[in-house]
């Protein structure tokens, strides 16, 4: 028997303590015991009902193994640990409980799976991808300081944990969007969170102190207006499903917004955008 099978095995034995079978009890009430036995202390009774949650959620997790793992290079445990730090998350604010935010614990825990978890890890694969395909080979190269690298502006910041880089983006998003700047917001998600950067190459060729001809390849990159505007101009038919789930705003305003640019000629994208940046640069 292998680690996984023994932790599911352990979540199946937790349970047998509850008053009743575990799959007649909807989340909500799960998770608004789990509450409870940690507010009581009762560690024994914690454990049930929090493994009690995650039985429920077994096949979300091996679906989401199934469809992310290859491409994210994760272990099953990692989809696993990512609903037990879901749950905790949700018990520690508990907003489910809040009758005006109208959402029951399971939608809570998921869109902290899908915002906190595997967004935040696509981030940090394109992350590393950036980094990994877009370094400057050549030693002696330096950044001119007027080069207008916004993607970077946005993603590169104090924070060395791409989750805190991550939650600092998404800040950044929930900020413009307070400040009714949603068109602002919109172009921000997608600076932030896709491929918006031009890779050049040139053989660059010097000679030493000797007088031998030395050759090597430098790869720079770039923010890339032209890609930025090409995204803005093809949103998928669901964006603003997914926009919303991921962030806090009035879904008709942001249609309004988004049907806005959907409908704006590539010109006058490209001045959005320029005002994106401008506002960017005197506010962060």
């Amino acid at each position: 028997m292998n680690t996984i099978e023994m932790l599911w095995n352990d979540f199946k034995a937790a349970v047998e303590i509850l008053p009743k079978p575990y799959f007649e009890y909807t989340i909500t009430e799960r998770m608004d015991n789990l509450c409870k036995a940690r507010k009581a202390g009762d560690d024994v009774m914690e454990n049930a009902w929090f493994s009690s949650v995650m039985l429920n959620y077994k096949p979300m997790i091996m679906k989401l193994y199934k469809q992310h793992h290859l491409a994210l290079k994760l272990e099953l445990i990692d989809f696993i640990d990512w609903f037990q730090g879901a749950i905790m998350q949700a018990v520690e604010n508990k907003s489910w409980q809040d009758n005006s935010k109208n959402c029951n614990a399971g939608t809570v825990i998921t869109q902290i799976v899908n915002t906190r978890y595997l967004a935040a890890a696509y981030y940090e694969s394109n992350l590393a991808i950036h980094k990994a395909n877009f370094a400057t080979v050549s030693l002696d190269a330096t950044l001119d300081s007027e080069t207008d690298d916004t993607r970077l502006d946005l993603l590169e910041s104090t924070f060395e944990n791409p989750a805190d880089q991550y939650n600092n983006v998404v800040a950044i998003i929930q900020k413009l969007l307070n400040e009714n700047k949603i068109i602002e917001a919109i172009i921000v998600e997608t600076i932030a969170f896709n491929d918006c950067m031009k890779v050049e190459s040139k053989t660059v060729k010097e000679t030493d102190d000797e007088g031998n001809l030395k050759k090597y390849k430098s790869i720079s990159s770039s923010f890339w207006p032209y890609r930025v505007v090409q995204i803005l101009s093809n949103l998928p038919a669901n964006y603003a499903d997914y926009f919303t789930n991921k962030f806090s705003v009035d879904k008709k305003k942001f249609e309004v917004s988004l049907q806005k640019i959907r409908t704006t000629s590539n010109p006058k994208l490209y001045d959005f955008l320029e005002g994106t940046q401008n506002y960017l640069r005197a506010t962060l």
